[in-house]
């Protein structure tokens, strides 16, 4: 779901109210947002084994990659403490936003094989609505 503005003029507003803040407050409101949407999604992402919910990764400028990776706990067990790849899954993304610089461009992913699935509806009991829509809708809500 993409911002949607009226006309020219408001986003330019909107675009220079960003131009605005310091170095710091852009880098802060960067972080805000991506963590705001990577922990949406993951704990949205329905959970059989938590394959698809430990899948979710972040990059800084670079493009998705096309690997899938297993979420472990300090044990070497897939983690059993919260929902199977939770934790591991905020916290590995927490670890890349560290880098965020001023108008980075954040790229949260997900690689295993059905998560476009899962994002219309499969999961009808967990996540009819899917994750990222619904995400991205309760994140855009803030900037309205």
């Amino acid at each position: 779901m993409a911002v949607r503005f009226t006309n020219l003029d408001q986003f330019k507003v909107k675009l220079k109210d960003f131009e605005t803040l310091t170095e710091q407050e852009q880098i802060k409101l960067l972080k805000k947002v991506a963590f705001q949407v990577l922990t949406g999604v993951v704990e949205k992402t329905p959970v059989d084994t938590g394959r698809a919910r430990g899948n979710w990764q972040v990059s800084i400028t670079a493009g998705a990659g096309n690997a899938t990776i297993t979420r472990l706990d300090d044990s070497g067990e897939a983690e059993a403490h919260l929902p199977p790849g939770t934790s591991s899954a905020i916290d590995a993304g927490l670890a890349v936003l560290a880098g965020v610089k001023p108008f980075s461009t954040i790229v949260i992913y997900n690689n295993v094989e059905y998560i476009v699935a899962l994002e219309h509806g499969h999961s009808k009991r967990q996540a009819p609505q899917g994750m990222v829509a619904v995400t991205i809708a309760e994140v855009e809500s803030q900037f309205r």
